[in-house]
């Protein structure tokens, strides 16, 4: 018998992470539209409660709901998982991810914006009686030819993700299509956050944007861009000193003068 796990969780950002009394509510019931109903309908009545105990709610009327929305004052996490219980419970399918394929995974945790849309879904695959196993990405297109192509090595992007919202990056990794293996719509990037490399950020497609923008010509991530292109080379040293944030990336002094610095070889 499949079944569906609600969880949700709505808290005002005023005060960090910390969640609020009355801010969390989970159940299980027998339908999506049933899960789906009620996390829409618990949502709604605490984000209107947050709100009116908040300083956006004012007697002129002169800050509205929108705006409290508008400027991010309220974090909504509201997930659904799908499951057979017994089905869960006896998955004895382990040891490497080209098995998972064709096979319904143990749990369908499927993610939605405050207003019910679905955003993403992940397959996770568990081991019966342990937390171990696969977790796969999915989202809609994803099944595409053409998904994983929008963009290419080292180009520049600008993130629409929450925790990196507008923040530019340059593009180190690709999606690849694998044989006997699903395939993840997923890109690798850096950004400099701080002057300091930020690397192993992975993003799904539906999350970037391409820049069009210009940067200044000494900027870091235009060394990044060169160097993910194979237009530079850099020296593991270098690499590694980037990494641990021991080159900070400045103006002062700027790239090209740590590409100087680290005896690095122009290739093109």
């Amino acid at each position: 018998m499949t079944v569906y796990h609600l969880k949700v969780a709505v808290y005002s950002t005023m005060y960090g992470d910390l969640m609020e009394k009355y801010s969390c509510f989970s159940g299980v019931y027998s339908t999506l539209e049933k899960a789906l109903n009620i996390g829409k309908d618990f949502i709604r009545r605490r984000s209107q409660t947050l709100y009116e105990s908040s300083g956006y709610c004012t007697k002129d009327g002169s800050l509205t709901f929108e705006d409290f929305i508008k400027d991010d004052m309220l974090n909504c996490n509201f997930t659904i998982t799908e499951l057979d219980p017994e089905y869960a419970d006896n998955y004895m399918e382990f040891g490497s991810e080209y098995k998972c394929e064709g096979t319904p995974p143990t749990h369908r945790v499927m993610s939605f914006d405050r207003e019910g849309t679905l955003i993403n879904e992940d397959w996770q695959y568990l081991y019966s009686g342990s937390d171990s196993g696969y977790i796969l990405n999915r989202r809609d297109g994803d099944g595409n030819p053409d998904a994983g192509t929008k963009f290419m090595m080292g180009d520049l992007v600008r993130s629409k993700h929450k925790l990196y919202k507008n923040d530019i990056m340059v593009i180190y990794r690709v999606p690849k299509r694998q044989e006997k293996q699903y395939f993840e719509n997923v890109y690798f990037l850096s950004a400099i956050n701080n002057n300091k490399l930020c690397f192993c950020i992975e993003l799904h497609e539906a999350q970037l944007e391409k820049f069009e923008g210009t940067l200044a010509d000494d900027h870091p991530l235009l060394m990044l861009q060169k160097f993910y292109r194979g237009e530079i080379a850099l020296s593991e040293e270098t690499v590694k000193a980037l990494e641990n944030g021991e080159i900070l990336l400045n103006d002062k002094p700027s790239w090209r003068d740590v590409i100087k610095a680290e005896n690095a070889i122009t290739l093109k």
